[in-house]
């Protein structure tokens, strides 16, 4: 099974849709905030396409998409930069995502002593972080990752593969 969490009218083939609103190509009408309506262990995937910015609570959530996850489900996410304007401008962003911010549930990194051990009951491996720019230019300009750390604006939205560890 594969579920697309907070999809809207964007229709994923393949997928099972889920989102807070009864529009047109949603298969599951639920608020995610209260929990994912599914088996646990039952999904291969999860897309979460601009979604975990709204989530009033993201350890529970995440706790949840471990939950509903099997072992080695890839975890798909997309969301607006900390450092770009996106993540302020619309009022009902709630979470801010950095680089680091998966790392809080990662059990290496907690357990390890590298972080606080906050008691999440999830373990996820962080297998590869991307950016969406604000400028197609970007992909030509040297020194991204310095101007990223330094200038605000520069990319749009980070993009996260978490893979599931149980």
């Amino acid at each position: 099974m594969k579920i697309n969490l907070g999809s809207g009218k964007r229709r994923m083939e393949g997928y099972t849709n889920l989102d807070i609103l009864p529009l047109e190509n949603v298969d599951i009408v639920c608020d995610l905030n209260k929990g994912i309506p599914l088996e646990e262990n039952s999904v291969d995937e999860v897309f979460a396409n601009h979604f975990l910015e709204h989530i009033k609570n993201l350890p529970y959530m995440m706790e949840e998409i471990y939950r509903v996850c099997k072992d080695g489900a890839v975890v798909d996410i997309r969301c607006p930069y900390f450092k770009s304007n996106g993540a302020f401008k619309d009022p009902t962003h709630v979470v801010f995502i950095t680089e680091n911010t998966f790392d809080y549930f990662n059990k290496e990194y907690t357990e390890g002593g590298k972080l606080p051990d906050y008691g999440f009951k999830c373990n996820f491996k962080v297998e590869k972080i991307s950016y969406i720019w604000h400028s197609r230019r970007m992909k030509f300009v040297p020194f991204k990752s310095f101007l990223r750390r330094y200038v605000w604006n520069i990319a749009h939205s980070i993009c996260f593969r978490l893979i599931v560890v149980k």
